[in-house]
């Protein structure tokens, strides 16, 4: 009798080439998770995509534009500090009050509107939002108008205090004094013409913060979503992924060899080679057609042999049982296990 290869199971003397291991539930899902990353790359798409549309679709629309508050800008005037002006602070809280919301009336009805003055309180960012485009821009429009009105409002009247007290100082001043104040007074009355500037348009606020937010939540949520599914689906999975999967299927006491690399084909070619000799027939699964088998070919049993060969991520768990169980009527049946890569080197064609 032929040797079988090292390590190679001998049918006869049940020793084996490679003992194939437990496959963890870990490995199982990462190695579904590899094979269907297309779907999982589908699931970001289609998520980042709804995440584009919602955000369209339901965020407020907002509006913003900005009111200058120029200061009253005039050295060294009686009663005025350089560069004075009205309480900001103030301005905004008062804005911001509901009688504002009241006297603006319909111009602002179903907006929100929020007041922002810069750093240095030279202008005030008005900011309006609502479900209406429209409306969020005519309420940006009413607040800056107001916002300006009010502002140059305080400002006059810090203007006529002035004027009022250069006025009563000329009225007493020596005529040395008189050149100062008159300059003065005139510097007041230039202020005082002073109109409110005209605001820009209200303009739409940038969004691409929120909508980039929105889109990669949603993009995480389907892709972990997806990822779930094909977890949870891998552990009912009808082909044959795993060495195991075929033990599962046939029993380990069936399966003779396990050629999981291009390196373990040549020992398993050696064992096939063998059984061949002795009359096996070799079968894929599903089977072929099986050779005749010569009468010296019966195993210890008394009955001829076949060996079939089971292809990883190929076929199904189905096949497989169907062509044991349908081979085990008339053979004693062995199970040789190959991966993708060991069966791609075992079809190659042998070298010289």
């Amino acid at each position: 009798m032929t040797e079988a290869p090292s390590g190679v199971r001998d049918p006869a003397r049940k020793e084996l080439l490679v003992i194939g291991s437990q496959t963890s539930d870990v490995r199982r899902v990462v190695a579904a998770l590899r094979r269907r990353w297309m779907v999982i790359l589908a699931a970001v798409l289609v998520g980042a995509v709804l995440g584009l549309g919602y955000i369209t679709a339901a965020r407020p629309a907002t509006y913003t534009t900005v009111v200058w508050l120029p200061p009253v800008g005039v050295k060294n005037l009686v009663g005025i500090s350089e560069d004075a002006q009205p309480n900001i602070k103030q301005l905004v809280s008062d804005l911001s009050s509901a009688s504002t919301y009241q006297l603006l009336g319909t111009a602002v009805e179903g907006a929100k509107v929020a007041l922002a003055p810069d750093a240095n309180e030279l202008s005030i960012k008005v900011s309006a939002s609502s479900d209406s485009p429209e409306r969020a821009k005519a309420a940006a429009s009413a607040f800056a108008a107001e916002t300006g009105r009010l502002y140059f409002e305080r400002r006059q009247a810090m203007v006529d205090a002035a004027k009022e007290t250069v006025s009563m100082g000329l009225e007493t001043a020596e005529p040395k004094d008189r050149p100062m104040l008159l300059m003065q007074k005139r510097a007041l009355e230039l202020v005082a013409a002073q109109k409110a500037p005209v605001t820009q348009d209200p303009t739409p606020a940038p969004t691409s913060a929120t909508v980039f937010t929105a889109a990669v939540t949603l993009a995480l949520l389907f892709a972990a979503a997806a990822a779930g599914a094909v977890g949870i689906l891998s552990f009912s999975d009808r082909v044959l992924r795993f060495s195991d999967d075929v033990e599962t299927m046939v029993g380990s006491e069936a399966v003779i060899a396990h050629a999981l690399s291009a390196e373990d084909v040549p020992a398993v070619r050696g064992l096939l080679e063998d059984l061949a000799a002795r009359g096996a027939s070799i079968a894929n699964v599903p089977p072929l057609a099986a050779p005749p088998v010569a009468p010296d070919t019966a195993s210890t049993t008394g009955r001829p042999r076949r060996v079939l060969l089971a292809r990883l991520d190929h076929d199904t768990k189905h096949q497989l049982d169907l062509s044991y169980r349908t081979s085990a009527v008339d053979h004693d049946v062995l199970v040789v296990c190959f991966s993708k890569p060991a069966w791609k080197a075992f079809q190659a064609p042998r070298s010289a």
